[in-house]
């Protein structure tokens, strides 16, 4: 399956072939992030236009879902937190400040396996 993933929204998409290629792809992006001190939103796109976002440049992580037809229903990751402070900031493609509950947060290896499963399937995934 053909993955695309967006970095930066002024710049092409990169298309991977396999989870190698999105691992470095997400490496690169999370150490960019780190590099300007601030964590950035990136987009993982499928052939059918399902969408995973991955928030990158840190040790936690949000996952959101979007499917290709871009209607209801929508979804965020659920961490282990049940409050919504402190929220976390990114900033999708470095550009647009978004803010994400603390109950949206989970560790960057569980966003990890999760981009996996996206990765294979190219649907929701259900490992999270």
């Amino acid at each position: 399956m053909k993955i695309k993933i967006t970095v930066h929204e002024d710049k092409p998409s990169v298309e991977i072939q396999d989870i190698a290629s999105a691992n470095e792809v997400i490496s690169s992006a999370s150490e960019e992030a780190r590099a300007k001190g601030l964590l950035n939103v990136i987009f993982v796109e499928a052939d059918s236009g399902n969408c995973l976002t991955l928030v990158v440049g840190g040790d936690e992580t949000v996952l959101g879902f979007n499917y290709g037809h871009l209607d209801p229903p929508y979804y965020a990751s659920k961490g282990n937190n049940e409050s919504d402070e402190p929220v976390m900031t990114a900033h999708a493609s470095f550009r647009h400040h978004t803010e994400y509950p603390r109950k949206w947060v989970l560790s960057m290896q569980e966003g990890m396996l999760a981009v996996r499963e996206f990765c294979e399937t190219g649907d929701l995934p259900k490992c999270i």
